[in-house]
């Protein structure tokens, strides 16, 4: 990977966490609303658009441009997420994204280092 791609790669990685903080942040609204309508339709979405970062950020990993832990820590709260959803439970559901997801989002950010 050439420096410039690896820029652009780190580029769009990070604007595409800001976007998935974003709708985050929305479905935290509609949850606290109660509004649950709104929630299984942008939903699907994030747990599609977390499944992308969860296999990026492996690979940022594996530069060591993202530490383990945080990964780790991505890894089970996906399937905390899973199992809140599963189990219809609101509450948790919206304390996993306010409280875990939206701060985890900014600390697997990748800085504009090179690799080289």
């Amino acid at each position: 990977m050439t420096p410039e791609e690896y820029t652009q790669t780190v580029n769009s990685y990070n604007e595409y966490l800001e976007r998935m903080h974003t709708a985050v942040g929305h479905i935290c609204e509609d949850l606290q609303e109660s509004n649950y309508q709104e929630l299984g339709l942008a939903m699907p979405a994030v747990v599609e658009g977390l499944a992308w970062v969860y296999e990026a950020a492996n690979e940022f990993v594996g530069l060591g441009k993202i530490e383990t832990g945080q990964y780790t820590l991505l890894e089970n709260l996906i399937k905390n997420l899973g199992e809140a959803m599963e189990n219809q439970d609101f509450l948790l559901l919206h304390d996993l994204l306010e409280f875990e997801l939206l701060p985890l989002l900014e600390g697997i950010k990748v800085g504009e280092a090179k690799i080289y």
